[in-house]
């Protein structure tokens, strides 16, 4: 097949081999880098685009021939903080391509299809080992829990994992931010997770950053290291946000 040319601006990059890589562009199109540096080609279409919503920012995970995207697209107008998600996965060394996850998140809930996958705003879709995959999200109502489904492979029905208990106490209003995660092989595998509580005044708001790992395939974390709390302080003039210290 003949060499294409990227379409659009590329958002994100992983390499299956030494001699081939996946690249997903900002429509979140799939395009692959042949074996041997013979020429890209789209391996997979990108998604419409959808009023009042961004560009679709993409991402990667890769583990040799087995390689998940997560596209989402997020509200820049007045559409009630939507965001639509499509999750894809690759076992073949990035040939084809099947849908896994479509979401859409709204003011109204979030809605998933199949109804079985996550029922929270998906945030990273990690490979894990040759066939399998991990999704990771969190909630935003209340007090924020996170939330880890994974399956062995892809038709798989995902098993939802058991957690450590997160530091500050349950009634407290908290959030978590999600900083990272990846996968060694299909069975071990670390996330990063700061975890701050907003309850009081400015001078009493705290956060800890935790390391989870897991030795199962993702079925149950522990926490490793969890830091000492400390202060978060306001990181903008308006006040609006809350930045690391």
């Amino acid at each position: 097949m003949a060499s294409e040319r990227l379409a659009r601006p590329g958002g994100a990059l992983c390499a299956l081999s030494p001699s081939a890589v996946v690249v997903a562009d900002q429509d979140g199109g799939i395009w692959r880098l042949g074996d041997g540096g013979g020429g890209w080609r789209r391996v997979a279409p990108g998604f419409a685009h959808v009023e009042q919503l961004s560009a679709w920012y993409p991402d990667l995970s890769c583990q040799g021939s087995n390689a998940v995207e997560l596209a989402q697209a997020f509200c820049e107008a007045a559409c009630g903080g939507e965001v639509d998600s499509h999750v894809r996965q690759t076992t073949d060394g990035g040939h084809g391509w099947r849908t896994v996850i479509g979401q859409t998140t709204s003011a109204g809930g979030v809605r998933t299809d199949p109804a079985s996958g996550p029922r929270v705003l998906i945030e990273h879709a990690v490979a894990l080992g040759r066939r399998g995959l991990c999704l990771v999200g969190s909630t935003y109502n209340g007090p924020q829990t996170v939330a880890i489904s994974c399956a062995a492979h892809p038709h798989a029905a995902f098993h939802d994992a058991t957690l450590p208990r997160l530091p500050f106490p349950p009634r407290t209003l908290t959030g978590v931010a999600l900083q990272g995660v990846d996968f060694l092989n299909a069975t071990t595998g670390w996330m990063l997770v700061d975890q701050y509580t907003t309850r009081g005044t400015p001078a009493s708001t705290r956060a800890k950053t935790e390391i989870w790992s897991t030795d199962d395939g993702g079925v149950t974390w522990h926490a490793p290291y969890v830091s000492g709390a400390y202060r978060l302080h306001w990181c903008s003039k308006l006040h609006t946000s809350w930045c690391w210290r």
